[in-house]
């Protein structure tokens, strides 16, 4: 039987370090492949009153037909976390191991997708005992008709800058910081964009709105350049950003969520 994958279309995660801890900002765009349409959707969830998680990617597994979803995995992730510390070292493990039986169950009810090489990412930010905020990045891939895991520390991630992150549709992000393309030179004179991505501010110097206004205007300026200069991009990013701080004081705290 066929089905079709619903997938989260070209979200742009910024996360941006300040003196009060990280601020983590996405755009809310979901393409619906299987009605052929944009939804609105969050990206961003709180796992623990310290720690929350974002995605990118398929984040829907639907059979072929009316009778909806069959996995959502933001929902595969908030019901394990329910039962299962994410302070606990066996969290990830456990998780990872959930997201495959979930998968492969799927699979054997409904028969395996089209190939997709890149099934979705999820960033996961924690507060832990000593103060400290870490990251863990997961990707998640279909690899010769089964799922493989790929993990990255918040040390070892490779698209970790010394100042903020980036994840998902980062076309535009990348374009702004080839400075041998003149087409962006005008977002590059934006001085928060010149500070962030070109002069790398120290932590203890930013302050939690400007680390937001920065995320606002990189989501908001890459929407606009990828709808100008990629239109056909299968990944465009949304207008509407939801903005949450992870405090080094206060753990988790909303500040925009629509």
């Amino acid at each position: 039987m066929n089905f079709e994958i619903r997938a989260c279309g070209g979200t742009l995660i910024v996360a941006v370090w300040c003196k009060e801890g990280l601020i983590i900002c996405a755009d809310r765009l979901t393409h619906d492949a299987y009605h052929d349409k944009s939804t609105d959707r969050p990206k961003i969830y709180q796992l623990t009153p310290s720690a929350a998680f974002a995605f990118t990617g398929h984040h829907e597994l639907r059979k072929n037909d009316s009778s909806g979803i069959a996995i959502s995995f933001p929902e595969v992730i908030l019901d394990f976390s329910a039962s299962n510390s994410f302070s606990s070292p066996e969290y990830f493990q456990g998780l990872l191991k959930k997201i495959d039986e979930e998968t492969i169950k799927f699979y054997s009810d409904f028969g395996m997708p089209r190939f997709y090489d890149h099934l979705l990412t999820m960033i996961f930010f924690g507060l832990d005992e000593s103060g400290s905020i870490d990251s863990n990045m997961i990707e998640v891939r279909t690899i010769a008709r089964h799922l493989e895991f790929f993990v990255y520390s918040g040390a070892e991630d490779p698209v970790k800058n010394k100042s903020y992150m980036v994840w998902g549709n980062t076309w535009a992000h990348e374009k702004i910081k080839d400075l041998s393309d003149n087409r962006f030179d005008k977002i590059r004179a934006n001085p928060l964009i010149r500070r962030f991505v070109f002069n790398n501010p120290t932590i203890t110097d930013v302050t939690c709105q400007e680390a937001e206004s920065f995320a606002r205007d990189l989501i908001i300026v890459s929407s606009k350049l990828t709808k100008e200069y990629a239109p056909e991009s299968p990944s465009p990013i949304g207008d509407e950003i939801d903005s949450a701080v992870l405090s080094f004081k206060n753990g988790f705290q909303w500040r925009t969520r629509h």
